[in-house]
């Protein structure tokens, strides 16, 4: 990220064991007066709406679930694309982007691979998945489950130094729209997460990701509610739904590939990483990445 020109770096917190969190900004080109005055008008928009309002805020959060390195792929790429292709989105528009949003997991998995042994790394250092631990929705979990590594939510909502870090970054900004990339499953999530009940802020995310979907079609890509996944399936405490509540802007979980289970030899097929990632990321990036684009597109000019 580093590399990509026009990016601004800051720590935006700590992780457990003090890893630092960094978030990257930028202004893409058009704003009147360049990044001063953008923020200026950021900053006007977070205390008034309408004509007042300033230009629109993209923010790109990958690797919660640190072993989905293909989130974190498909994140640099799309960066790199809208760094060196501005016109696709909105003149003015700035862009927020925390490409590690989990450093300890991402570290526990690296020294997995290094050693060559299987490790399931879902969560942080405490070992909580960190996409259970936001505070809307959230919810505890029973005791006598706590061998599933699924479900980890931790004591209370915001018990975790690194969502407390995303969410008061999210805060500092009238988010437009924000994507969150996970694997795996091919899927463009909205919420609400926690129940079933169509509510205005579904038919507002699924009136966008339909426009989406039929102008720019990713191949096996489908779109729900991510609390009517299934009739047996909630989601407690998950990000997108607290960025919905922060910013009153848009929020989705895109669920990236198929993974790699199978794909990388019946020696890897056991391992948790190689089933998460797909051999071949490249193949991934110029599937979704379109679809990606338009996303922010259509949920830019929806308003």
């Amino acid at each position: 990220m580093d590399a990509l020109p026009g990016l601004r770096r800051e720590e935006i917190g700590r992780s457990v064991q003090g890893r630092p969190i960094y978030g990257y900004s930028c202004v893409l080109p058009g704003s009147e007066g360049g990044p001063a005055a953008a923020d200026a008008a950021w900053a006007r928009s977070a205390h008034s709406t309408g004509a007042d309002a300033g230009p629109p805020v993209v923010a790109l959060v990958s690797l919660v679930h640190p072993m989905e390195w293909i989130s974190r792929e498909v994140h640099l790429h799309l960066m790199e694309t809208l760094l060196s292709r501005p016109s696709l989105l909105p003149p003015g528009t700035r862009i927020l982007s925390v490409p590690d949003a989990n450093p300890d997991g991402t570290q526990a998995v690296e020294a997995a691979l290094r050693s060559g042994k299987p490790a399931w790394v879902r969560g942080n250092a405490r070992g909580i998945d960190l996409n259970r631990n936001f505070p809307v929705g959230f919810r505890t979990r029973p005791r006598w489950i706590d061998f599933w590594p699924m479900w980890r939510p931790g004591p209370a909502p915001l018990s975790e130094p690194e969502p407390r870090a995303l969410l008061d970054w999210i805060r500092s900004f009238p988010v437009t729209v924000s994507l969150s990339l996970h694997s795996f499953g091919r899927w463009i999530f909205y919420p609400p997460s926690s129940h079933r009940r169509v509510t205005p802020t579904a038919v507002r995310h699924e009136s966008v990701v339909r426009r989406c979907l039929a102008r720019t079609p990713a191949r096996g890509y489908r779109q729900r509610q991510l609390g009517r996944y299934a009739f047996w399936f909630r989601a407690h405490g998950i990000e997108i739904d607290s960025f919905v509540e922060e910013t009153n802007g848009l929020s989705f979980l895109v669920e990236l590939s198929w993974g790699g289970f199978g794909r990388w030899g019946w020696g890897r097929l056991l391992h948790p990483f190689f089933t998460f990632n797909p051999p071949r990321p490249e193949q991934e990036v110029a599937r979704v990445e379109p679809t990606l684009i338009r996303l922010l597109h259509e949920s830019l000019v929806s308003g």
